[in-house]
C-alpha cells in the first residue's frame, strides 16, 4: 500500500439510535464543523458525505486526503471523540481507510503489484 500517496477514511453508519435521532443531528453537525475545520488546516482535502436512497439505510461520509494524514488521524484523541460520539447515537457505526482514488495513482500501485507478483512467478 505504500505505492499510494491519496485515499480516504470511509466512515458509515445505519439508523439513529431510537430516542437519540435529535442528538444525532447534534453530533453529525459537530462532525461537520470539525472537519471542516481539518480541510482549514490543509489536513485533509475534502469531505464528502452520501445518504442512502435506495436499499438498507447506511449513510457514509468520505474524508478524502493523503495517507499519511489519514492514518494520523485514526491515532488522534479529537478524532476519536467524534467517533465516541457518534457510536452513542448511532447503529453499526464502521470506519475504513481506503487507499487510491485517482486513476493514475490506482493504476500505477496495481502495475506494480503486478510486478511484485511476477518477481515470485504468482503470475
Amino acid at each position: 500500500m505504500a505505492s499510494f500517496e491519496n485515499g480516504a477514511l470511509v466512515i458509515s453508519w445505519g439508523s439513529a439510535i431510537p430516542g437519540r435521532e435529535a442528538r444525532m443531528l447534534d453530533v453529525l453537525n459537530g462532525v461537520f464543523e470539525y472537519t471542516r475545520n481539518l480541510e482549514r488546516a490543509g489536513r485533509i482535502d475534502q469531505t464528502r458525505v452520501f445518504v442512502s436512497t435506495t436499499g438498507p439505510n447506511r449513510d457514509t461520509m468520505m474524508v478524502f486526503g493523503r495517507l499519511d494524514e489519514l492514518t494520523k488521524l485514526l491515532i488522534d484523541d479529537e478524532f476519536e471523540g467524534q467517533l465516541q460520539d457518534g457510536m452513542m447515537v448511532v447503529q453499526d457505526l464502521n470506519i475504513a481507510l481506503w487507499a487510491g482514488g485517482l486513476r493514475d495513482e490506482l493504476t500505477d500501485g496495481l502495475i506494480r503489484h503486478a510486478q511484485k507478483l511476477h518477481s515470485h512467478g504468482l503470475v
